[in-house]
């Protein structure tokens, strides 16, 4: 990869544009192997060379912070788009050709050994899965992207029989030119709004994992998906396509069969249990199981593998993870949970919620189903917080169905109130339906702060 950057960036005008964990990612790659190459960091923020005193102390760089940030770019050759800037705020100031990102390098230069999965939601379980199964037969087997690894942090790692296992997000898959050997489509929900002009853009850039793929690669999907299943019949599928459902037959991939998940190929088909295997809870939890049971056949690892795979896999953080007993009352973290449709699914899982809370940061959010699923079901207690906390609890109060739900200002006042509501043998779940950043940095700061108040809440 050094030697197809170095074609690309010697003699070039570079700037990286966002100094989050990617652009600085790239700026130590480059730094590295180019010591004196002259670099320019734009980014909004005005204090952000405090960030990484490396660059702050290095004499080839430059740093153009603050509202302006983005004057000028049109002199650059290279752009390294980080993922956090939305690409439409470009239009019109820098030509397409210009701008790149590591996602884009690494499948110019990895493609064939990468396993690319994207999705609204569900994909960061399903790409750990993945690498704790694949892990069990090779153990140098990498995950990268948006689960929190830069992949240019990983490179020297990298050998030519390596499986890469990629997550990507939207923001990643907006600039590719190259698609990957195989690619996993989860889901598609209205997502990110705030960084797409629309939902077309956003379902745009999720398809483009699979636009530049070959006829030759594997494109596996969720035949459950409406959004997804027409998006993806407006294209030219001249990939090999494989599918899995819960509710319906496939030629080719997995679907359910007598409680269990049949994998079924031109050659073969395969039982798999999963009640007893599968800690997880959920149908959506199902489906990342057969998303990455499709994906392991394909990379050839023994079925006793697999196995052994899904009776150790231990779910990841702030996804419906049982936080423990406290006070009697059982609380479960799915800080996760951004979108509506996200927080069915965590309460349909647990089958029995007595109180939940929802709400935060607000992107103009639809909530008028899960406000209609909430007042037809059994939950007791709805703790609402945040402007979209305000919004749902408003919509609530308005229907006058007989719910009384409570606004909180902050998750003391949230802690506050279910000592009020909840009583012993009882479940509390966080499931927000929004966004985290109004009173935390991100969904994992939240989880954590539900986490130590629940269990502050057993000892007083």
């Amino acid at each position: 990869m050094i030697e197809y950057l170095r074609k690309q960036i010697t003699g070039k005008k570079v700037c990286l544009l966002g100094f989050g964990r990617e652009g600085q990612s790239t700026y130590r790659l480059i730094r590295k192997y180019f010591p004196e190459m002259p670099i320019t960091v734009a980014d909004r923020n005005p204090r952000i060379k405090d960030i990484q005193p490396l660059a702050r102390q290095d004499e080839n760089v430059d740093f153009r912070t603050g509202n302006g940030y983005l004057a000028g770019l049109n002199e650059y050759d290279i752009i390294f788009k980080s993922p956090g800037i939305p690409l439409f705020k470009l239009n019109g100031i820098i030509p397409a050709r210009k701008i790149t990102s590591q996602t884009d390098i690494f499948l110019k230069v990895y493609r064939d050994q990468i396993v690319g999965i994207t999705g609204t939601k569900g994909k960061s379980t399903t790409s750990s899965l993945i690498r704790h199964i694949v892990g069990f037969k090779d153990p140098d087997a990498l995950l990268v992207g948006n689960i929190g690894l830069p992949p240019f942090d990983v490179y020297n790692k990298i050998n030519h029989s390596s499986v890469i296992i990629f997550e990507m997000s939207s923001h990643q898959l907006e600039i590719l030119s190259r698609g990957p050997r195989i690619a996993l489509i989860l889901n598609i929900f209205p997502e990110h709004l705030d960084h797409f002009r629309d939902i077309t853009a956003y379902q745009v850039s999720k398809l483009n994992i699979t636009h530049f793929q070959n006829e030759w690669d594997y494109l596996i999907s969720n035949a459950d998906d409406p959004l997804l299943s027409d998006a993806l019949s407006g294209l030219d599928m001249k990939r090999i396509q494989i599918q899995y459902s819960m509710v319906r037959d496939v030629d080719i991939g997995c679907m359910k069969y007598n409680g269990q998940i049949k994998y079924i190929n031109k050659d073969e088909e395969v039982l798999f249990p999963y009640s007893n295997l599968f800690k997880l809870k959920g149908d959506h939890n199902i489906q990342n199981m057969m998303a990455s049971l499709i994906t392991c056949k394909l990379l050839n690892v023994p079925d006793e593998v697999i196995i052994e795979g899904y009776s150790t896999f231990q779910g990841l953080k702030h996804r419906l993870e049982y936080i423990g007993e406290y006070g009697g009352v059982r609380f479960y973290d799915d800080s996760i949970a951004t979108i509506p449709e996200a927080t069915i699914e965590a309460i349909k899982s647990l089958r029995r919620v007595d109180t939940i809370i929802l709400g935060g940061f607000d992107r103009d959010l639809d909530y008028s189903y899960l406000i209609s699923f909430l007042l037809t079901g059994e939950i007791k207690n709805i703790i609402c917080t945040g402007e979209a906390g305000k919004r749902i609890y408003e919509e609530i109060k308005f229907r006058n169905v007989g719910k009384k739900p409570c606004f909180a200002k902050n998750y003391q006042e949230v802690f506050d109130y279910i000592r009020k509501v909840s009583n012993p043998d009882e479940t509390c779940l966080l499931s927000p339906a929004a966004a985290s950043y109004d009173m935390f940095r991100n969904f994992e700061e939240r989880g954590d702060e539900f986490a130590r108040l629940a269990r502050d809440f057993g000892e007083m």
